[in-house]
């Protein structure tokens, strides 16, 4: 016992990273007398959380651009675009804070790869990555609590108001998927960037070499183009909801008419939205080929072969993402209600699960 704790110990001073190694793992303690069944149980844990993950950072880091792109031209003056870009802007403050929390339950498992992983960069990485997630809820919040100034303001104040967007946007996409990136391809292969630092911790220039990488810049994108889809998804949720509202407004009232009048409008953001989403589905398919050119080939054959789990869910992921374009392809021809945008939502989410579960298998 006492040699355990020198080795932990030891591991803890080198990592720099006390709060995450310092304490035994309670879900490992947990799992200790069911032991062969750990890694399964694992796998049960870390699949839909890690998919809960993707999603909430997907809106949080491309929801404020798609308010920007739905409400600009002939929609600058639409009650609903207004309305539910609001309502998007705070959703995805929300989603960020959603995914840092799970983000930090993904780590719980008793993982020691990852944990390896994460020492390997000094702990003043994790603290500026952690600068950064609050400098990005600050400008979040801001952004969706000056939402007034697109209607009520000059327009500068208005240029300023989407630049509060972009800044939110560029600092979370470049800061985190390539370093989330980095650290899941350390915990796969501890020799991965043995080419950029040996051993010992990777400073920030070798990161800057490791971020370059093809495979690297290959699963930036796939997220980014991801990012685009769930956000564009969330707005046609979000304008489901409004035709709830609308139809619970009785008729021969001022709401009604303000509001009533507009319900062609909502047809027009849902296929622009809906365009959106099939424009970023689209952009998966030469992503994804990007993404398994640079993978290792054994990851490669698993995928494409050799691993038949993973087919499976591959496959039937292939299958529901076509389903889910044909649903988005018939939003984007106005036949858009609840149901349609319920059903949209069910088959991006089942399409992510689906992916993860290839990943991880």
């Amino acid at each position: 016992m006492n040699r355990e704790f020198k080795l932990v110990d030891c591991r803890i001073h080198r990592a720099t990273l006390p709060y995450l190694i310092a304490f035994r793992n309670p879900f490992s303690i947990f799992l200790s007398p069911f032991y062969p069944l750990s890694s399964v149980v694992n796998e049960l844990f870390i699949i839909p959380i890690l998919a809960i993950h993707l999603l909430t950072l997907n809106l949080a880091s491309v929801g404020p651009v798609i308010c920007i792109w739905l409400g600009y031209g002939k929609h600058t003056t639409n009650p609903w675009s207004d309305q539910i870009g609001k309502q998007l802007a705070w959703a995805s403050l929300a989603a960020l804070l959603v995914g840092m929390l799970l983000g930090g339950l993904l780590w719980l498992p008793d993982n020691r790869a990852l944990h390896a992983a994460i020492s390997r960069f000094p702990a003043r990485t994790y603290w500026y990555a952690a600068a950064e997630l609050v400098f990005s809820l600050v400008l979040l919040y801001a952004y969706a609590a000056t939402w007034n100034w697109r209607k009520n303001c000059r327009k500068p104040q208005r240029l300023l108001h989407s630049l509060l967007a972009l800044m939110t946007v560029t600092n979370l996409l470049y800061h985190f998927p390539p370093l989330m990136v980095v650290i899941g391809k350390l915990a796969v292969n501890a020799h991965w960037a043995i080419d950029v630092v040996a051993s010992g911790p990777i400073d920030h220039q070798g990161f800057l070499k490791l971020m370059l990488r093809g495979e690297v810049l290959a699963l930036s994108m796939h997220f980014i183009v991801a990012s685009l889809v769930v956000s564009a998804v969330t707005y046609l949720g979000l304008l489901a909801r409004s035709l709830k509202v609308l139809d619970s407004i009785p008729q021969d009232t001022p709401e009604s008419t303000e509001m009533g009048s507009t319900a062609p409008e909502q047809i027009q953001l849902a296929g622009r939205a809906a365009n959106i989403a099939i424009l970023g589905t689209l952009l998966q398919i030469p992503t994804g080929i990007w993404v398994l050119l640079t993978i290792p080939p054994a990851s490669r054959q698993a995928v494409l072969g050799s691993n038949l789990p993973a087919n499976i869910c591959f496959g039937v992921g292939i299958m529901t993402t076509l389903a889910f374009v044909q649903q988005l392809l018939l939003i984007a021809q106005g036949e858009f209600n609840r149901p349609a945008a319920k059903q949209s939502a069910w088959l991006l989410g089942l399409v992510v699960l689906l992916m993860v579960v290839t990943l991880r298998t």
